[in-house]
């Protein structure tokens, strides 16, 4: 539960406000990148590179401040990531709660519904969590690569994150 209340007030507080506008910013573009990809059908799966590269941005921009940059990188990860995670939970209610396998086992009912719904959930929780540790990681790189790009050799910069 503590860990849930951090999570809050980090999303809505001042600290780690540019991560989360990187994040909505991220989404357009993801939905773009999509859009492009899909050629008039409906993806299945999803590109995620703009995520990654907000992630990466943002680590570069907490590299200055006092907050973690990898910190900042997951909380944009997980805030472009909520349609990435809506959209291919309704794919996998889709998936599920018309299969056969449970059709057999539970019935056209609302059985299939509700596997169908704990499935997507499921997913949805679970990508977030990926969403989560690969911003992390890339707000992380994106702090060294802003030390590397920033710095003179020899300056005696080192990074604090």
């Amino acid at each position: 539960m503590l860990l849930l209340r951090h999570l809050v007030a980090d999303l809505t507080g001042d600290d780690y406000r540019p991560a989360v506008f990187l994040g909505l910013a991220s989404i357009p573009a993801t939905v773009a990148v999509n859009w492009l990809l899909a050629s008039g059908t409906l993806p299945e799966t999803s590109e995620v590179l703009p995520l990654v590269f907000a992630c990466l941005v943002a680590g570069s921009v907490f590299r200055s401040r006092s907050a973690p940059s990898s910190r900042a990188g997951a909380i944009t990860g997980l805030v472009g990531g909520v349609p990435v995670a809506g959209w291919q939970s309704l794919f996998v209610y889709g998936d599920w709660s018309a299969h056969p396998v449970v059709t057999d086992a539970v019935g056209e009912s609302v059985g299939a519904v509700a596997v169908g719904v704990g499935v997507s959930l499921f997913t949805a929780s679970g990508l977030l969590v990926v969403f989560w540790l690969v911003g992390s990681v890339a707000g992380r790189v994106g702090n060294w690569l802003a030390g590397r790009v920033g710095s003179t050799p020899g300056s005696g910069e080192s990074a604090e994150n």
